[in-house]
C-alpha cells in the first residue's frame, strides 16, 4: 500500500468496507457522504494519493484519470466522497474475469467449505480470457487483489504517474 498517511472513522471505514470490498458495481447504491481525511504534506508527491487491493483515490482530471479513461473506460466507476483536500475522486475497478486456471493451478481450500479457497501457492492464467482488459480482478481471488496489462502499466509509467506500485507476475 501506498504510505500516504490518511485516516478514517470507524463508522465511515464501515461503510466504505460495506461498498468496495464487492468487486462489482455500487454506483447505484454509493453514498456520497463517505468521509475521508489526509494529513497535511502528506500527498504532494503524487498522482494517486491512495491504491490498495480494492480502489484508488486520485485527483480529478489529472494524468492518471486521463490514463483510466483511455484504458479501462466501462470497467472503471468514478465515486465522490467527502474530503478534506479538493477534487479527489475514488476509482473503482468492477471487472472481475474468470481467468485462473483452476486445474493447473495449486492451492488450498478451507476445512468445510471445498468451494472457497484460502491460499494459491501457484497461480496459472487463462490469458485468452483476459482479452482486452487493462484493469481487473481476478475470479476465485478473495482479498481484493487488482491486476493490470502490461499496457496499462508501460503507460502509467511512461506518463511517470507517482504512488503505484506493480508487481509482476509470471
Amino acid at each position: 500500500m501506498l504510505s500516504t498517511v490518511y485516516y478514517i472513522k470507524e463508522k465511515e471505514f464501515e461503510k466504505l468496507n460495506s461498498f468496495l470490498l464487492l468487486g462489482e458495481s455500487v454506483i447505484d447504491r454509493w453514498d456520497p457522504s463517505v468521509e475521508l481525511y489526509f494529513k497535511k504534506g502528506g500527498i504532494d508527491d503524487s498522482d494517486v494519493f491512495l491504491f490498495n487491493e480494492d480502489f484508488f483515490i486520485i485527483q480529478k482530471d489529472a494524468k492518471v484519470m486521463k490514463i483510466f479513461d483511455s484504458y479501462v473506460k466501462e470497467g472503471l466507476e468514478y465515486l465522490n466522497f467527502k474530503c478534506d483536500v479538493k477534487n479527489l475522486i475514488i476509482a473503482y475497478p468492477i471487472i472481475n474475469i474468470d481467468c485462473i486456471d483452476m486445474e493447473r493451478s495449486k492451492y488450498k481450500v478451507y476445512k468445510g467449505d471445498k468451494d472457497r479457497i484460502q491460499r494459491f501457492d501457484k497461480l496459472y492464467l487463462n490469458k485468452e480470457n483476459i482479452g482486452e482488459a487493462h484493469l481487473f480482478r481476478m475470479k476465485h481471488l478473495e482479498g481484493g487483489f487488482m491486476f493490470c496489462s502490461d499496457i496499462l502499466k508501460n503507460e502509467l509509467e511512461k506518463e511517470k504517474v507517482r504512488g503505484l506500485e506493480f508487481t509482476l507476475i509470471d
